[in-house]
């Protein structure tokens, strides 16, 4: 869990936003069926009406169960507004550099919600052609989340590094927590600044847990209102390890029984509300552990298949009676061949092609010759052990991507 990043990016952008601000005579404006809209917000070039506020908030109350009285109105209002402006901002600032979001992208994410309701392929949109919603506001609003997540990679990406050290130290931590007792939370996250102060992020994070309790849908809360980056998955951190958050949030969490959401918590800049979907024992896995060697003969030039065959024969006959990583190191020296050794790799981690012609391959016997696009492949395994293996610890290319996004994060809360 960090710090939310969106302020952060928008405070670089250079932009102008009114909201309010003159009579109702100078901020009518004529929607497309002819009805005078108020305009509730000036961003920039972009204008926010009425009329927008009013089918994001009808969105809200009808598609997703939100149920909102007239005593709590005036403070969803404000709270959409806030985000819808923050969105344009976002998209404002990414198409300025030229980022765009492809159209299936955004189809993609509306079939992710459809499956979170265990809706069908097209339901949502007859949902919206129902209730009288220009299906636009929902994709308009999908369009700028995506939009987002584009600009922090496009602004971040290039001044992250990961050292082979960080990624050792990440599955060592990993691991250290995976043997821990694990929580599946969801957070919404409510930033605070000029203009939303604590007192009315409090309000709003108290109204939100007595909808959740009433029985709406912290999944649609999470996606409408959470300014954290897992409003996308609405609201979820995946599993996390006792311990792993801070100090504050690990409070919440372990006091809360499966199903709960917690009270309004002040940390990192804003105001969180968690809750505990579910909790569990460490997992554990079987895999197996191999001390392995590859032998690899190119294939520059070959004439003909008679040519191939030839080389197959030789490169087969050469290694059949070796028993021992040390004997396919000798006759790769012999042939001009590449030769490569692993110890301790966790056959999990090789690809999916090269853990099925290893996972029964008999020990010390090499295997037949296999033709790649490049050459030729003899494989040799000298020890396999069974090893128990925790779950829920990556693998080096997953702790790189972890870390990617992660810096990514840091350094945009610089």
């Amino acid at each position: 869990m960090c710090k939310f990043i969106k302020y952060i990016i928008i405070s670089f952008c250079c932009f102008i936003y009114t909201t309010l601000p003159f009579s109702k005579a100078a901020l009518s404006v004529p929607s497309k069926k002819g009805v005078s809209s108020i305009i509730k917000a000036v961003v920039n070039q972009n204008v926010i009406t009425s009329t927008d506020l009013e089918n994001r908030l009808k969105m809200i109350t009808s598609l997703f169960h939100v149920p909102i009285i007239p005593a709590t109105k005036k403070l969803f209002e404000k709270q959409i507004l806030r985000s819808m402006i923050d969105e344009q901002l976002q998209i404002q600032e990414a198409e300025k550099l030229n980022i765009s979001v492809d159209k299936q992208s955004i189809k993609d994410a509306i079939e992710r919600i459809e499956k979170s309701k265990n809706m069908v392929s097209g339901e949502i949109k007859e949902k919206f052609e129902k209730i009288g919603i220009p299906y636009s506001t929902l994709k308009d609003q999908i369009y700028a989340n995506l939009m987002w997540v584009e600009l922090v990679r496009y602004k971040f990406k290039p001044l992250v590094h990961i050292t082979d050290y960080e990624i050792k130290t990440h599955i060592s931590n990993q691991e250290k927590q995976a043997s821990k007792l694990h929580y599946s939370v969801q957070e919404i996250f409510l930033l605070t600044h000029a203009q939303a102060p604590i007192d009315q992020a409090v309000r709003f994070a108290k109204n939100l847990k007595q909808q959740v309790e009433k029985g709406a849908d912290f999944n649609a809360l999470a996606q409408q209102f959470s300014d954290a980056r897992s409003a996308a998955k609405g609201g979820s951190l995946g599993w996390i390890g006792e311990g792993e958050l801070d100090d504050q949030l690990n409070q919440a969490i372990v006091s809360l029984k499966i199903g709960e959401v917690s009270n309004p918590i002040l940390a990192n800049g804003g105001v969180y509300i968690l809750r505990l979907k579910d909790k569990k024992n460490p997992q554990y896995d079987m895999t197996h552990i191999l001390d392995y060697a590859e032998m690899f003969v190119p294939l520059f030039f070959i004439p003909n298949e008679k040519a191939l065959n030839n080389k197959i024969i030789e490169v087969q006959t050469a290694a059949k009676d070796v028993h021992s990583i040390q004997g396919l190191e000798e006759v790769s020296k012999k042939l001009g061949a590449n030769f490569d050794k692993y110890s301790q790799k966790n056959i999990a981690e090789l690809s999916a092609d090269l853990q099925q012609r290893l996972s029964n391959l008999p020990l010390k016997i090499p295997s037949s010759a296999y033709r790649s696009k490049k050459g030729l492949h003899v494989f040799l395994i000298e020890q396999r052990k069974k090893k128990k293996l925790l779950l829920g610890v990556e693998n080096s290319q997953e702790a790189h991507s972890s870390l990617v996004n992660k810096k990514l994060e840091d350094y945009a809360n610089i």
